[in-house]
């Protein structure tokens, strides 16, 4: 089967493309505006897609997003056609989605020789399946095809891989290269075949050498020349050094003799004769495509995709953000308001939560108070996500208790990174957590209730140690059930059993450590996640009548940080803003009710929305 390519836009190299695709029997459907272009992927159903407009104008980058995160294209490989653009725009439209950028000024045969490079000649065809992954070596490739071909003097510094890494480019031949304690075209072969490459990060430099970092204690690529890089082996690399003649190294040898994979066996054997061309479908019986990359595949292994729940009333960036996860691995969940986020959160008990903050109903400032306040999920990560920077910096200023801060006119590959961020700590030391192995952490980064489940899970047979402030917990581990629990202080016991567990789940940070070991007590005992439900469900139930009982005895209220009042008092809804102005000024919520006209149930949601929010306290202390 051959591609059915469906061209997106307006540009003059449309018309000789689309004739020249058609000539060489290939499908092809043309629409002139983005609305267009979703409506004939459902009803069309190409099989890639080709952008056709100036990728310099912020409208192109636009429409190549979007349609790599809607949900009947974001499968699809995507070329962009466009004018000359510099390099740096260039790997904005490569983060972006596109697995290649075409100048509209080559003949229309040569665009389409490099559109079929690019993506294959049909679905079946492995380049069309890698041409879908947008990061790591796969997206360096693509960047240096393009720096080749603008012949561009630059130098691309990679973040984020375990060893310094860059590649500098003169005229567009590769000058030099740096990776895993070497350098030059065995560099570049290792940076192009990389495997563990999906968290890099690149940035480009202009001129032939790298720029000046002010940043001293920072291990840097970019510094002034010779930049000299120490390597595990205590060589010296040295990426540019002045006094050094210019070499070029040969990219396509580099790559070979890196993955074993050369030109011939990646052909497709398009052979260009002046305006005519023809295509040959067959591939070679051996062909094998360099394989995409694995992102944390031993915590995949251990624990699954992550799960992440994301909640937003519109629901067309709902699917957006959703369609953009599940390309990147995720399990989601999905919800339309917070109500019905804190349910699916209950129930499913997500890995994260990523909220919008303006919603009706419960907003997410009001699902991250429902969550923070539930001992069945409070350990969960959550992230605000918002249009609206200035509401969303204020939450952040005032550590309103989210653990990120989202803007909703990010990259989605910025996005990603900042969840995976979020993720990352927590997952490792959860995937860390083996049978016979003693570590330490703090309960900040997984959890009490997280650390107790994997113990369980895991079989774990030791002791952990968590000292909050003046105290000591001790749970005792016997194949993973928990066998014995207390809590001492200097001045002697303060909880044994489940009083003991149920102290230590309502600490949020604390130092711990697991000493692996046979233990003196025998077996028995009950694994962490049978005995979780009645635990959580009486913690629930204290908080829950301590709150009822401070408002059954007409206990005021305290503001707990006067910043964070103050923006409640702004933001709070303009009928409510009375209640809260008297219960700012010390009045009870009973006092309240009787000098006012608001309605009993109105003050009641209004004491539980700024109790939820952590915006006050009772002001005995309790609740």
């Amino acid at each position: 089967m051959k591609h059915h390519f469906l061209l997106v836009g307006q540009s003059p190299a449309r018309p000789a493309l689309l004739q020249t695709l058609l000539g060489a029997q290939f499908e092809a459907t043309v629409a002139e505006k983005f609305g267009q272009a979703i409506a004939f992927a459902r009803t069309k159903r190409p099989t890639a897609l080709v952008v056709l407009g100036d990728c310099a104008e912020p409208a192109v980058q636009e429409w190549i997003g979007a349609l790599t995160l809607q949900p009947g294209t974001s499968s699809l490989p995507l070329v962009a056609v466009s004018p000359a653009v510099d390099v740096g725009t260039a790997l904005g439209v490569f983060q972006g989605g596109a697995s290649a950028l075409l100048d509209e000024s080559q003949p229309p045969n040569k665009v389409a020789h490099d559109l079929i490079e690019a993506v294959g000649t049909g679905p079946g065809d492995p380049r069309s399946k890698m041409a879908t992954v947008h990061s790591g070596s796969n997206l360096l490739r693509r960047l240096v095809w393009y720096l080749q071909h603008q012949r561009a003097t630059c130098t691309v510094r990679i973040d984020g891989a375990p060893s310094p890494a860059g590649m500098r480019f003169v005229d567009g031949q590769l000058a030099d290269a740096v990776f895993g304690g070497t350098n030059g075209q065995s560099a570049a072969g290792m940076l192009l075949a990389s495997g563990d490459s999906s968290r890099w990060r690149f940035s480009l430099h202009s001129g032939a050498r790298p720029p000046e970092v002010p940043d001293e204690d920072e291990e840097q690529l970019a510094v002034q020349p010779p930049t000299v890089i120490e390597a595990d082996d205590e060589e010296e690399i040295v990426l540019y050094d002045e006094g050094a003649d210019e070499e070029t190294f040969n990219l396509d040898e580099a790559f070979e003799q890196a993955t074993g994979v050369g030109d011939e066996e990646t052909e497709d054997f398009i052979e260009l004769s002046g305006d005519d061309w023809s295509v040959d479908l067959s591939l070679d019986d051996d062909f094998d495509a360099p394989a995409a990359e694995a992102s944390d595949q031993s915590i995949e292994d251990a624990l699954g995709p992550p799960h992440v729940l994301v909640v937003d009333d519109d629901v067309s960036l709902l699917n957006l953000y959703s369609t953009m996860l599940s390309r990147q691995g995720y399990k989601v969940s999905t919800a339309e308001n917070g109500s019905a986020g804190y349910a699916l959160a209950r129930e499913n008990h997500p890995d994260l939560i990523v909220s919008d903050v303006m919603m009706p109903d419960t907003d997410g400032w009001g699902l991250l108070g429902l969550v923070r306040g539930d001992y069945a999920i409070r350990e969960t990560l959550f992230a605000l996500l918002s249009c609206h920077t200035d509401f969303l910096g204020s939450l952040k200023d005032f550590n309103a208790g989210a653990d990120e801060y989202l803007e909703k006119g990010l990259r989605p590959s910025e996005v990603v990174e900042r969840l995976e961020g979020l993720l990352r700590p927590r997952r490792e030391l959860y995937a860390a957590i083996k049978p016979g192995r003693t570590f330490s952490g703090d309960l900040h980064t997984l959890g009490a209730a997280g650390t107790l489940t994997r113990l369980s899970e895991v079989q774990a047979t030791g002791m952990l140690r968590v000292r909050p402030r003046d105290l000591q917990v001790e749970v005792h581990f016997q194949g993973g059930n928990i066998s014995l629990a207390r809590v001492n202080s200097p001045g002697g016991p303060v909880a044994v059993g489940d009083n003991a567990l149920a102290l230590l789940l309502g600490f949020d940070a604390a130092p711990f450590t697991f000493d692996a070991g046979a233990l003196p007590e025998g077996a028995g005992g009950t694994p962490f996640d049978r005995a979780a439900p009645a635990l959580v469900a009486a913690l629930n139930r204290r908080q829950t009548e301590s709150q009822e009982d401070m408002l059954a005895r007409d206990v005021p209220l305290r503001v707990t940080r006067g910043e964070l009042g103050k923006f409640y008092m702004v933001s709070c809804a303009d009928n409510v803003r009375p209640i809260v102005h008297a219960l700012f000024a010390g009045k009870s919520p009973r006092t309240v009710m009787v000098e006012s006209d608001f309605s009993p149930l109105l003050i009641e949601g209004v004491v539980k929305d700024v109790l939820r929010k952590g915006v006050m306290r009772f002001a005995d202390g309790a609740a």
